[in-house]
């Protein structure tokens, strides 16, 4: 009996040391893997499904989940449908959840002969809402999304029960971003990368506090940056000819209730925006979250919760 328990002790311990190498191995060997691994974790436990759909001549990849009045969130420059940290989740509970991949980016389609401008995209943006059946929704941008976003509305008002801008790109400012200095300087696009070290220039550039991220896993994603280099350096230069205020003789048209949320510290959109988008949209609100840059949802992901809950519970 001793001899049996002591066999299958040596055997217990095998295995779990075995999945420890195992882990270990696919951790530092396949960080690919754990990235897409990842991402389909996230999807399913905020019970969100991948779906496509050809719109025109692109073709859609989107996230939708949940039950309720719908929620379209639009990401920014360089990101995807999954790159909402527990934005997707915190809100798919209460409502029905559509987060797609923008045309040039993630899953989309990428057209050389196209122009992905702000206008631009907002046009493909509605031939998307009318083809998934979407009539009345609330709408949340991010950076170069809530460009799109605030444009959108002030196009189709009767579409928008609320509008939530996030820290969104095409708004005039008082001063000048360190990101807009070095642009006007160099002309170099630091949201474009190949390298780690340039993908750690934009982890310095969009984060109050910059997160640890291992050298490995920044390799991987310096991996995906180059083979999207060209296509969103091109995209960046249709944006620029669109102008960086492209939003500002728009904000008068929009109808819809507007949260605004902008990190204090932000270096790539420089907070002084806000006065912009106040003096511009009638129905808005503010909240400036201190110790937080660009990405305000994922540094302070609770408090940008807690503001966009009670936005939409004043709505009712």
């Amino acid at each position: 009996m001793k001899k049996q328990l002591k066999r299958i002790s040596i055997i217990v311990v095998i295995f779990v040391v075995s999945l420890v190498f195992l882990g270990g191995v696919t951790y530092f060997g396949f960080p690919g893997f754990v990235v897409e691994s990842s991402k389909y974790i996230a999807r399913w436990s905020a019970g969100l499904e991948k779906k496509e759909v050809l719109v025109g001549d692109h073709h859609w990849v989107y996230l939708e989940g949940g039950e309720g009045d719908s929620i379209l969130f639009l990401h920014g420059f360089g990101m995807h449908k999954d790159f909402w940290g527990n934005m997707l989740k915190d809100f798919g509970s209460s409502y029905r959840i559509i987060a797609p991949d923008l045309p040039g980016f993630g899953e989309n389609s990428r057209i050389d002969s196209a122009i992905y401008d702000i206008p631009s995209q907002v046009e493909r943006l509605d031939r998307f809402v009318k083809k998934v059946g979407l009539k009345s929704f609330h709408i949340v941008g991010f950076s170069m999304g809530g460009g799109i976003s605030a444009y959108y509305v002030s196009k189709h008002p009767e579409k928008v029960k609320s509008l939530s801008l996030i820290a969104p790109y095409g708004v005039s400012s008082s001063r000048k971003s360190d990101f807009y200095k070095n642009y006007d300087e160099t002309g170099e696009n630091l949201l474009v990368f190949k390298t780690p070290e340039q993908y750690n220039i934009i982890l310095e550039s969009a984060f109050h506090q910059p997160p640890s991220i291992p050298e490995h896993f920044k390799a991987y994603i310096a991996e995906i940056g180059a083979s999207n280099y060209d296509f969103h350096n091109k995209i960046n230069q249709d944006l620029v000819q669109g102008g960086r205020d492209v939003l500002d003789s728009i904000l008068p048209k929009i109808e819809a209730h507007t949260l605004i949320i902008w990190g204090k510290n932000d270096r790539i959109l420089d907070v002084s925006s806000v006065k912009t988008l106040e003096s511009g949209i009638k129905n808005s609100q503010t909240v400036i979250i201190e110790k937080a840059g660009h990405m305000v949802y994922i540094e302070k992901a609770e408090q940008v919760k807690k503001a966009y809950s009670e936005f939409l519970s004043n709505l009712r």
